[in-house]
């Protein structure tokens, strides 16, 4: 459970393959789907996941919504290498191949 100043109380719920489910207070549960990708490793890929949104939250510079929808992305990017901390792209990485991703 994470608090947000703006927004009230999330809950997130991580589904692998299917997705996530954000429950914001007051707000109507989201299914948020993940991208398509081929899976290589899927060792870390909630620490991706978690560490990504941190970083959102902290930086306050996106709805929680969009920040659950990025970290699902850079999540996705982390499963398509072997590894864990080896299969987390730097930031360079993601500005360069997938830019939206830190918009």
């Amino acid at each position: 459970l994470c608090q947000n100043s703006v927004s009230g109380l999330f809950r997130i719920h991580c589904c692998t393959f299917s997705g996530c489910i954000l429950a914001s207070k007051g707000q109507p549960v989201e299914h948020i789907p993940v991208p398509k990708v081929t899976a290589v490793d899927t060792t870390g890929a909630g620490d991706c996941f978690c560490g990504s949104l941190a970083y959102f939250i902290v930086h306050g510079k996106c709805s929680m919504h969009e920040a659950v929808v990025k970290s699902a992305g850079i999540a996705a990017l982390s499963v398509q290498r072997k590894g864990t901390q080896a299969s987390y792209w730097t930031r360079e990485e993601i500005e360069r191949e997938h830019p939206d991703l830190l918009k």
